[in-house]
């Protein structure tokens, strides 16, 4: 045994024991062997051994005590053990990476040893009681079964019976694997068979076996409530099943030979009761084996029918739907099988109530399932008791019992079950009307009229809905003519009854659905399913006029017929018969009840019986007008006596005339009526009703037949439709507004269109008519806008007007000449485009194939309906300028037409075409930086001229899309060279214009990328100096610049110079220089070529522009050239003669030639007296012309200012910068002075004025690129200037009333309040931004003086106050309420940051989203707050601090900064930087994303100045610089603030800030390291970063205290813990009191962690100095390192003479805080 404390050996996981180990062994067959010396060994039974050759017996192999063979693969082995354990889980784990083991080993060998301990094991998986372990065992039997195949023979037996077991398992994944692995491996029944009668012993054994544990185990499940439930109901349900199965699998043949099996099975008893468990499961699994046994096993099925029979037959009435549809299979199949099944049932007591009783209740909702039982059960029932009246009365209850069980079901859902059953109870009626009833008539109506009768009458009957037809089907198997017309006829009566009876009690709704329902009896009676078209069937017999239904007796008939044939036309006269006694019986109700509510349901029924198109309607109208000795025609007889009448009390009743009036012309029609008669009837009609209404109706029944010549003459001689037009004309004009005041119906325009679109229009419509159609059409389809989801009426409407549009323009030549028609041309195109913007293309696809018929059709009107469509077309451009739908759709409707295409390219080209002026002010971009040098431009003076920018800036837009997707879309329809040059010009137009202009560079990136562009240059052959040279110039220019981006250093482009020929012109050369992008290899060899052109005397401009230009690309690539041609460049510099026509260029190479790496270091003096001589004679010379700013301001000067700004920033950055660094000795000391006495005042000195009064400059020239970037420029060098001459400046005297008491100088007061004004009042970014720095070198000189000292010096905290100055309270006030407006005006921020349901923490508006032309309001308000924070940097002593901070809490400044910045900050707060990488300390991922919090924002002004991310980020940099500067203060912000908003706040600072924060403060802690500042003790800190903690330890001889300040995760909103882990040496009231004034101090005070661990480490040296502390703060050591003077007369306690004063105004009262005695 190991020793105590040691580790186990791996596996060993019991105790040793010898006793235990032995039997161990045992029990996995392995015998004691002993040896003649006494030794005891054990050897397996079935393995060998032997003895080595030492005599020491050895073991081949073994198993171990879960019975793994110790031989196999340790992974493996693995794998087995977790199969073994008892949670899912694991087990479900182990079968997958059994499966993977499998399948990654392609050796057979490895998987055969798996055999025995899965065969074993097989059993315990497949019964497991989580059924997803089953399935996973099944899959890994899959796995197993199908590499191993003929392996599996020597285990087939074991693995067999549950493997069936398997196939029947209640989870119906797992069952079909196991079965789909059986009949894979044994394909074909034979194979099957013979497997399982292979294994019919152990199958048979196993089962019985499980039948008899399973049901032992369920006969009382209380004793048994662990498992024995679900587990043992599982197992014998698939037991029973499995018995099923293996019997099925078996050949028949052989199934006489497990006769003894199941004998055994049965004699048992314990088969039989099952059926008594409990277990819907169990029960179900047992009558579909009952089944199975039965159907299979007949012969010996029979010696046990004593026990089946009973069990099956009183267990009809089951209620469960799993359960029932066996049973009654089972009660089915024991009748076909069993002769004598009757002599063992009770008929009265047991079996017929139950059958009663099951019907009674509608087969308990098992209709489905037992339906086709019925039939079949009464051909078994013996014909005695069928017969027997008296005993029995079995037909009687039978049928009542389901009619009962019919009329129960309630519920529309319920309907499927109503008809199935319903279905049944008609079967079972035709087999005992045929077989079993001796007065068929009798029977019928017996059991046919109750129910007839409850379906007309009742409401709530079930049967209403589906009664007619299946009652259809009965009729039809009724062979007999006889009891046909016998049952019909007692319908018509029973309608008769029910019709008088109704109307003599005044049941006005009961009538009504009597009607309704009789309609759809009759009319399933009449019409048949099959039949439907058909009214019913056709006759070829007629019908003698005498023949009358009444005298149609069943008398007539005393045979059955034999000949179908006449039979059936024997029917169909009777149906006529029929259908006329409906037709009288409807008519008689009419006329004897006219004002009845139910008049109108008994017309449509009226009108339903005749309103037909066969001849067998012909017969009953004849029938219905039949008088012999009249001499009327049959419509003229319809008319008078039956549709007269009715339209006339229609028409009192205020009823709808449209069937009976359709129905009246349709007779008329078909009777071939004469134009005498037409005329006779339909002017009686006009008589009855002449509104506007019927007017419609009338003609447009009447204009269906209008081939008939009747109807022809009629509409032309009586202009039925010239009154109804003018009717609509009327009410149409009445209307004052734009909307139809009066409901225009669909079949009102549906009449109109087709009158208008017909072949011959003119002959029913005049032309004012037609324009007056078209009209409507027009006002119709804006007020009712096509949609896909409209009803059909609206959707009849649209198609109507849709087929007057085609008419129109198909005609589009002939109809254009309307107004009408070119409304309705312009509402097509408007609609198309609208459906298409909403997305919906199919209607729009099919509204663009109408429009487009009038551009295809158009001849003589081609140019004008182009001129509309293009029209509008544009109008469209300034909101869809961006959609690629509705360019595509352009596109696809110019390449049908090539003439409309050339239109509109035309129309818009000439949008975007740019004049002369605005061509030059394309160019100044490209002159600005230097990539294009045009002469005649350099000198022009611009004027701020006015012209649509935003509208052109969309159409260019919309065209660069255009270009686009024809590149896309392989479709060139024009040629796009000129236009692409054209919309590069206007990009560049746009930028000097200060647009942005983001997405039209993302358009072009598009566009030159597109494999199937191709840019075609022609720079040779233009002229030099021609406008067409230069456009060229700046396309390549803007290709190569946008494909330099994407091309790599080895790649190369076939349209960019790489290189060019150096005997071409020179000033071609430097022409294409400029505008090229070239690579490291090619500037090696151009700049050593430019500088001896530059040499040459006879150089140009262009030249030194050249140059320059090489020169900055070696610096964006980051080469440094040879020092040879640098020193060259110098010499050529120094020999320059300063000309204004190469000033520009000598000023941008000298600051191209300082920003070069490091080569400034190597000026010589003589290169720097150049260079300040230049910068000083250029600023002299441009201040002095400040004054004729606005009447010599040309380009050429804002180039000067901007250059020579550029080359002073880079100067003074070099020279003004290194009086603050330590590796000064690179500049000669001589150089700085003269730099600083010399000439930096003289260049200064101008500066200065000049950039506070650049706000002027801007009012008129802010929309100008230069312009703006002259101001960057001035802004940029005026951040260099020296503090010394910030000090003293010599601006104009500016002061403000609240300094009068200040101490500052006035020329600090003066630069103040104007650098404040540019801060807080001016709108660009720069100005603000370099207003900033400049204020912000000014702070140290301002801070001492905000501290003003009171006449008060009794306590020390009351002689200090702190006053802001004039102009920064003033900012303050000024935006004290437009800051809040704007920002909620602009949706920036939301109330608590909060949305209405509290559930967005922090602001998640976009940063884009603060756009606003008073953004920079906002800006300086944040900017302002940045210089109040920083303040309190420029105060050293903490009683300073506090004093001001103390200012900042009085004047509530803090919740102002806090309120304003929290809202600005984005849910997102990181931005983009795609020039930089880097890993985040708080994703920690390696990112272009940098956090706002993380990186501070560079207020440069020469940034990007439209950033989106700036308001965010300037308000993270204000937030995390009050977390660090006045932590306190922002924690008890927070504290005061709702729980919603301590949420957000909380979110934000502990995800973003809290992470830098803590790592500062632990930097900060950890660089004290080891100090021992005093005399007295030792002091060390430690920091461990991932708890958060620092450690600090006092040592002092032998004593020691140890403490542990615990950082937060949302530090600093809460307080730091702490906690004292060691004190040895010292009271525990010591360290108590250490402990508090330690937590004082970090919790008031806005320090770092850092200065409070030190100032708690002096106080425990003053103490143990022997020095008191103060009572109130119990620290010895004030903040301000005082210590405790103030002594209390009465008790002798010391105190702080701050903290005496904070204690005196908190309480307000001037008592000791200790006796309370007076002070």
């Amino acid at each position: 045994m190991a020793k105590r404390g040691t580790q186990r050996t791996r596996g060993n996981l019991k105790p040793a024991s010898s006793t235990k180990a032995s039997a161990t062994l045992l029990t996995h067959g392995i015998t004691a062997v002993t040896l003649f010396s006494g030794r005891t060994f054990y050897v397996s039974k079935e393995k060998k051994f032997r003895f080595s050759k030492t005599g020491e017996l050895q073991l081949s192999n073994g198993i171990d005590e879960y019975g793994i063979d110790n031989d196999i693969d340790s992974e493996l082995r693995v794998i087995l053990r977790k199969l073994t354990k008892k949670d899912s889980t694991t087990k479900i784990r182990a079968f997958n990476e059994l499966r993977d083991y499998c399948e990654a080993n392609e050796s057979d060998e490895k998987i055969r040893v798996i055999l025995p301990f899965f065969v074993s094991h097989y059993r315990k998986w497949s019964t497991d009681p989580d059924q997803r372990v089953r399935d996973e065992c099944q899959s890994t039997f899959h796995t197993i079964g199908m590499r191993m195949k003929k392996n599996l023979l020597p285990h087939l037996k074991t693995i067999l019976p549950i493997w069936l077991m398997a196939q029947c398992d209640s989870y119906a994944p797992a069952a079909s694997k196991a079965k789909f692995l059986y009949e894979k491996l044994f394909s074909g029944e034979t194979k099957q068979a013979e497997v399982v009668f292979f294994a019919r012993n152990e199958i048979m054994t196993t089962l019985t076996e499980e039948i008899n544990q399973c049901s032992d185990v369920l006969k009382d499940k209380k004793e048994n409530e662990m498992e024995t439930d679900d587990a043992h109901e599982r197992r014998l349900a698939q037991v029973l099943l499995a018995l099923a199965l293996f019997l099925n699998y078996c050949e028949e043949s052989k199934r006489i030979e497990l006769t003894d099996y199941f004998k055994t099975i049965f004699d048992s008893g314990k088969f039989w009761k099952l059926d008594k468990i409990k277990s819907i499961q169990i029960q179900s699994s047992f009558y579909r084996c009952l089944e199975e046994l039965i159907n299979l096993i007949p012969d010996v099925m029979r010696e046990y029918k004593a026990k089946i029979i009973p069990l099956v037959f009183y267990s009809i009435n089951e209620t469960e739907p799993k359960l029932c549809p066996f049973i009654w299979d089972c009660l089915i199949l024991c009748l076909d099988t069993f002769d004598d099944c009757w002599s063992l049932v009770n008929y009265q007591k047991a079996f017929l109530p139950k059958l009663y009783a099951f019907l009674r209740q509608a087969c308990h909702g098992n209709v489905f399932g037992v339906k086709d039982c019925f039939v079949r059960l009464l051909q078994k029932i013996p014909e005695d008791i069928i017969k027997d009246k008296t005993n029995y009365r079995l037909v009687e209850n039978f049928f009542q019992a389901m009619e009962d069980g019919i009329l129960s079901i309630k519920g529309r859902q319920q309907m499927n079950n109503v008809n199935s059953l319903l279905n049944a109870y008609m079967h079972c009626l035709i087999y005992i009307l045929e077989h079993h009833s001796t007065d068929q008539l009798a029977f019928l109506n017996e059991r046919l009229i109750p129910m007839i009768r409850l379906s007309l009458i009742d409401k709530d009957c079930s049967i209403r809905n589906v009664f007619a037809r299946q009652y259809i089907h009965i009729l039809n198997s009724i062979k007999s003519f006889r009891l046909y017309s016998d049952h019909l006829n007692s319908v018509l009566l029973l309608f008769h009854d029910l019709i008088n009876q109704s109307s003599a009690s005044g049941e006005s709704n009961d009538l009504k659905y009597i009607f309704d329902q009789s309609a759809i009896l009759f009319d399933t009676i009449l019409s048949p399913p099959k039949l439907k078209n058909l009214r019913f069937a056709v006759t070829t017999i007629k019908t003698s006029s005498s023949t009358d239904l009444s005298s149609i007796d069943s008398a007539t008939f005393q045979t059955e017929d034999t000949d179908d044939l006449e039979n059936n036309n024997q029917k169909d006269k009777y149906l006529i018969q029929f259908a006329t006694k409906l037709c009288q019986y409807c008519f008689q109700f009419c006329i004897a009840h006219p004002t009845h509510p139910a008049f109108e349901h008994s017309l449509d029924l009226f009108t339903r019986l005749l309103n037909a198109s066969t001849s067998n309607s012909t017969e009953i109208i004849t029938k219905l007008t039949e008088k012999p000795d009249s001499t009327n025609t049959i419509p003229e007889l319809f008319y008078l006596n039956y549709a007269r009448p009715l339209i006339s009390i229609s028409i009192e009743q205020h009823c709808s005339l449209d069937l009976i009036v359709e129905l009246t012309i349709q007779i008329l029609n078909t009777f071939d009526s004469s134009e005498t008669i037409v005329e006779r009837v339909l002017a009686d009609l006009i008589k009855l009703e002449s509104s506007r209404r019927f007017y419609f109706l009338l003609a447009s029944i009447v204009c269906r037949y209008e081939s008939s010549p009747s109807f022809h003459t009629w509409l032309q001689t009586h202009g039925v439709l010239e009154q109804l037009l003018n009717m609509t004309a009327s009410v149409t004009k009445s209307s004052e507004n734009n909307d139809l005041n009066f409901p225009v119906s669909t079949e009102e325009f549906q009449l109109l269109s087709s009158l208008l679109c017909s072949s011959k229009p003119t002959q029913f419509l005049t032309s004012v008519q037609q324009e007056q159609i078209v009209y409507l059409a027009c006002r119709l389809l804006e007020q009712q806008t096509p949609s896909v989801n409209d009803s059909e009426s609206h959707h009849d409407l649209i198609q109507s007007i849709d087929h007057v549009a085609k008419h129109l323009f198909q005609n589009i030549d002939k109809t254009y000449v309307n107004q009408s028609t070119k409304n309705l041309f312009q509402l097509y195109v408007h609609n198309d485009i609208n459906n298409l913007i909403r997305k919906n293309s199919d209607l729009s696809l099919h509204q663009r194939s109408i429009w487009l018929t009038a551009i295809k059709q158009s001849k003589k009107t081609s140019k004008d309906i182009s001129q509309q469509f293009i029209e509008s077309l544009l109008s469209y451009i300034p909101t869809q300028s961006d959609n690629d739908l509705f360019i595509d759709m352009i596109i696809s409707i110019c390449q049908d037409d090539t003439n409309l295409a050339e239109h509109i390219y035309a129309k818009l080209y000439e949008r975007i075409n740019l004049s002369n002026d605005l061509i030059y002010e394309s160019w100044v971009y490209g002159l600005l930086h230097g990539w294009l040098l045009p002469d005649q431009t350099i000198d022009i003076k611009f004027s701020n001229k006015k012209f649509p920018e935003y509208e052109r800036f969309l159409d260019v837009q919309f065209l660069c899309l255009l270009v686009i997707r024809q590149y896309e879309l392989n479709s060139y329809l024009w040629s796009n060279d000129e236009l692409i040059k054209t919309l590069v010009l206007n990009y560049y137009l746009f930028q000097y214009r200060c647009m942005d202009v983001k997405i039209l560079y993302i358009l072009f990136e598009r566009l030159f990328h597109l494999s199937t562009f191709r840019i075609d240059l022609n720079l040779i052959e233009k002229s030099f100096l021609s406008n067409e040279f230069y456009s060229e110039l700046i396309y390549y220019h803007f290709y190569c610049q946008i494909k330099d981006k994407y091309l790599t250093t080895n790649q190369r482009d076939e349209v960019i110079h790489y290189t060019f020929v150096l005997d071409n012109n020179d000033e071609f050369n430097c022409h294409l220089i400029l505008a090229s992008y070239f690579r490291e290899s090619q500037l090696k060899i151009l700049i050593p070529y430019l500088i001896e052109q530059c040499q040459d005397e006879r150089r140009s401009e262009l030249t030194l522009a050249a140059l320059n230009q090489s020169l900055i690309r070696m610096n964006k690539l980051g080469i440094i050239f040879d020092e040879i041609y640098l020193n060259q460049i110098l010499d050529i510099l120094m020999k320059l003669s300063i000309s204004s026509k190469e000033l520009l260029q000598l000023i941008q190479l000298w600051n191209t030639i300082i920003n070069h790496g490091t080569f400034v270091y190597q000026f010589k003096q003589i290169h720097w007296d150049n260079v300040l001589c230049l910068l000083s004679n250029l600023f002299q010379d441009l201040t002095n012309i400040q004054e004729q700013i606005q009447h010599e301001f040309t380009l050429r000067t804002e180039f000067l200012f901007i250059h020579a700004a550029n080359l002073l920033t880079s100067v003074g950055n070099i020279l003004s910068n290194s009086n603050k660094q330590e590796d000064n000795e690179l500049l000669p000391k001589q150089l700085l002075d003269e730099w600083l006495l010399l000439y930096s005042k003289d260049i200064y000195h101008g500066l200065l004025p000049l950039y506070i009064a650049l706000p002027s400059a801007l009012q008129e020239f802010s929309a100008f690129h230069v312009t703006n970037e002259m101001v960057k420029a001035i802004c940029c060098a005026i951040c260099t200037i020296p503090t010394d001459y910030l000090l003293s400046n010599g601006l104009k005297p500016l002061f403000h009333s609240m300094d009068n008491q200040s101490t500052l100088s006035e020329s600090i007061q003066t630069v103040v309040n104007h650098l404040y004004r540019l801060l807080c009042s001016t709108p660009n970014r720069s100005l603000q931004y370099s207003a900033y720095h400049l204020l912000n070198k000014l702070l140290p000189h301002i801070a001492p003086t905000l501290i003003r000292m009171t006449n008060d010096e009794n306590i020390a905290e009351d002689n200090q106050t702190c006053q802001l100055l004039g102009s920064i309270i003033e900012a303050l006030e000024r935006t004290e309420n437009t800051i809040g407006q704007l920002l909620n005006e602009n949706d920036i921020v939301e109330e608590h940051l909060l949305d209405d349901n509290g559930h967005e923490i922090i602001s998640q508006a976009s940063p884009t989203t603060v756009k606003t032309d008073k953004e920079h309001i906002i800006i300086g308000e944040l900017l302002n707050y940045k210089l109040l924070l920083n303040l309190i940097s420029c105060y050293s002593s903490a009683e300073q601090r506090y004093t001001y901070t103390l200012m900042l809490q009085d004047k509530k400044l803090v919740d102002r900064f806090l309120a304003i910045v929290l809202g600005l900050i984005p849910a997102n707060p990181v931005y983009n930087d795609p020039l930089s990488m880097q890993v985040s300390s708080i994703t920690k991922k390696l990112s272009h994303s940098k956090s706002m919090f993380e990186h501070d924002i560079q207020l440069s002004p020469s940034g990007d100045l439209n950033s989106q991310y700036t308001i965010p980020h300037l308000a993270c940099s204000v937030y995390f610089q009050c977390l660090s500067f006045i932590p306190a203060l922002v924690r008890e912000w927070y504290s005061n603030q709702a729980k919603r908003i301590r949420d957000a706040v909380e979110r934000v600072t502990q995800k973003y800030a809290s992470p830098i924060l803590i790592q500062q403060q632990l930097d900060l802690a950890s660089s004290l390291k080891e100090v021992n500042v005093g005399e007295t003790g030792l002091f060390a800190v430690k920091k461990h970063s991932n708890t958060r903690e620092i450690t600090s330890v006092y040592n002092i001889e032998t004593s020691r205290v140890e403490i542990c300040v615990r950082l937060p995760a949302n530090y600093p909103l809460s307080i730091a813990s702490i906690e004292c882990t060691h004190h040895i040496g010292f009271t525990k009231d010591q360290w108590n009191k250490w402990m508090l004034q330690l937590k004082t101090n970090l919790t008031q005070n806005n320090g770092a962690i850092a200065d409070g661990l030190l100032h708690w480490k002096q106080n425990i040296d003053k103490m143990m100095q022997g020095i008191e502390e103060c009572s109130i703060c119990y620290c010895i050591l004030h903040t301000n390192n005082e210590l405790p003077k103030r002594t209390c007369r009465t008790c002798k306690k010391k105190f702080h003479d701050a903290c005496l004063f904070r204690w005196f105004r908190s309480s307000n009262k001037s008592t000791c805080p200790h006796c309370r005695a007076n002070f």
